[in-house]
């Protein structure tokens, strides 16, 4: 019993502290302080890494997590902590919404032009209603689900970092059939 209270307590702490640091976050922004650090980096290889954390949760519960691109290696450069945020949330966000059994497909290809690098996060959970898809990236926008599983951050300091790339992230969803987070991020820009 002990154990488990410790774990809660443990969990619950650093909830409080990703929601702090969120917030900590948007002041940084709003005041103009929040500076982009980018680098050269393998997109691949980072991906890889996201997506290799989440591999315990995704067998526990069935769910096929997987990388899809023809690239061995893509050469982007970006702020390494700041996309690690967003693609974490975007894929927790995935796997709260997706069913054991599921899927979540996380797809990495070259745009057209051959500047951007485009990301897109499937995955075939509860989906959102049209509405809920115009206020996705809302502040504080909770949707439909009940408040303990979000504050409403997470997507809106999402949008606000991939912005600070000169990039843009985008979503489709269909209630009941599920998500997609685009990401397209210029592989090359001026700082």
């Amino acid at each position: 019993v002990q154990s488990r209270n410790l774990t809660l307590i443990h969990k619950n702490v650093l909830r409080l502290l990703r929601l702090i640091n969120q917030l900590m976050d948007f002041r940084k922004i709003e005041v103009d302080k929040m500076h982009i650090k980018a680098s050269d980096n393998d997109i691949v290889e980072f991906l890889q890494d996201i997506i290799e954390s989440f591999q315990s949760i995704a067998s526990k519960r069935k769910i096929d997590l997987r990388l899809i691109t023809n690239e061995r290696q893509l050469q982007v450069w970006f702020d390494v902590n700041m996309l690690d945020k967003v693609v974490f949330n975007v894929l927790s966000n995935a796997f709260k919404f997706t069913s054991d059994n599921g899927y979540i497909y996380v797809y990495l290809k070259l745009d057209e032009s051959q500047k951007n690098a485009l990301i897109s996060i499937e995955d075939n959970g509860v989906g959102m209603s049209e509405e809920a898809v115009t206020k996705a990236f809302d502040l504080f926008y909770q949707g439909d689900y009940k408040p303990e599983n979000g504050t409403g951050l997470g997507l809106a300091l999402s949008k606000q970092l991939i912005e600070l790339h000169h990039g843009t992230i985008s979503l489709k969803s269909e209630k009941w059939k599920g998500s997609t987070f685009e990401i397209s991020l210029p592989i090359k820009f001026a700082i």
